[in-house]
């Protein structure tokens, strides 16, 4: 679909792509920061620019009106010696791109933060929580990855459930950071690996670990959220999935060579790694959903 260059239906940076209002395509451009919306047969239908635009904003989400998720990055931070987060600003516009609300602010990129104003520097450390949204249906998913927190915002009602629970301690130790060091380090050509680990030894390190690592949401409004494994402890990748109303309704355990990319319900899209590290896009179906 379309092809390079400013014009109608071009990118000179397309990055994300959401599944739109009648299984139309959006398509996120973070350099012309602007949306471009295809038909299902592939047909350019119109560009979304938003009005107003905000400061380094990316798309994050599409519901079924047609809404969009737009996070912007706060760059008004000042350098640190500790490892901080940049704050995200949340805002719902509608599918002409133009707002509808503010829903607040997440906490976003971590590092230790060099300069200030709009010429900042991240250093980021060996490993770091994200913030990561879902929609589905008029729900809203946010988690942080800091601590064992889920966040639901109903965007009809204008409502806000912050759900918690209790797990293992993530205080980041000796052997934790050994074995952090090691898992990255085997994703390298062995010729890269022992300048890699040079590299990851100078990194910041955190006083813990993540504790979620992304949320995804199916066209029910249910939130999938994946707890973040443990390094050299976690044998299975954890997934969570909570109803609409925000309680706890299934568990999955998945091999970690196994990724979830789109859930449909009764369905999970997902990319699987064979032994040779191949990768293969897969479909299974769900009992009991």
């Amino acid at each position: 679909l379309g092809g390079q260059g400013e014009g109608p239906g071009e990118f000179m940076g397309a990055d994300r792509l959401f599944r739109g209002v009648a299984d139309s395509l959006i398509v996120w451009d973070s350099r012309s920061v602007r949306a471009s919306v295809f038909a299902p047969d592939g047909g350019f239908v119109r560009t979304i620019p938003l009005d107003p635009r905000p400061q380094v904003p990316r798309l994050q989400g599409v519901d079924g009106l047609g809404r969009l998720l737009v996070v912007a990055t706060n760059l008004a931070g000042s350098s640190s010696t500790e490892i901080t987060r940049l704050t995200e600003v949340r805002m719902l516009y509608d599918a002409t791109g133009r707002l509808i609300d503010t829903l607040g602010a997440a906490p976003g990129m971590a590092g230790v933060i060099r300069g200030s104003g709009d010429r900042l520097e991240v250093l980021r450390p060996l490993v770091a929580p994200t913030t990561t949204y879902a929609m589905g249906g008029s729900l809203l998913w946010i988690e942080t990855g800091e601590s064992r927190r889920l966040e639901r915002v109903d965007l009809e009602r204008k409502t806000r459930q912050v759900i918690t629970w209790d797990g293992p301690d993530l205080s980041m130790t000796p052997a934790l950071q050994k074995a952090i060091v090691e898992d990255l380090v085997r994703t390298v050509p062995e010729e890269r690996r022992s300048g890699y680990r040079a590299t990851l030894e100078r990194r910041p390190v955190p006083s813990s670990i993540p504790a979620t690592s992304r949320v995804l949401a199916d066209s029910t409004g249910r939130g999938w959220l994946e707890l973040a494994p443990i390094p050299g402890q976690s044998a299975r990748a954890t997934w969570i999935v909570f109803g609409t109303h925000g309680d706890p309704e299934a568990r999955l355990d998945l091999p970690l060579n196994v990724s979830i990319q789109s859930v449909l319900g009764d369905a999970i899209i997902v990319v699987e790694r064979d032994d040779l590290d191949v990768e293969h896009l897969r479909l299974y179906r769900l009992s009991g959903f």
